[in-house]
């Protein structure tokens, strides 16, 4: 049984070796991204991000948060 710091612990190696019955636990997955908007916006700086096309295209823009349809589509791929 590896629980999901075992696997961890061993992701940088070349191989990994594990018997047939072994158990092995996921690591996890998190998916985030940086928001600058409000720093940016303290210093002066605005962002023209022009003309988008679909409603995910500024899905991982380091200037906007993510809209709960974006937010929604992460979900739905990471689960």
């Amino acid at each position: 049984v590896a629980a999901s710091g075992g696997y961890y612990i061993s992701a940088p190696a070349a191989k990994i070796f594990a018997s047939p019955g072994t158990l092995t636990g996921s690591i996890g997955v998190i998916m985030a991204k940086p928001n600058f908007e409000g720093f940016l916006s303290d210093l002066g700086v605005t962002i023209d991000e022009g003309k988008k096309f679909g409603k995910n295209a500024t899905i991982m823009s380091q200037t906007t948060s993510f809209t709960r349809t974006q937010l929604k589509a992460l979900n739905a791929i990471i689960d």
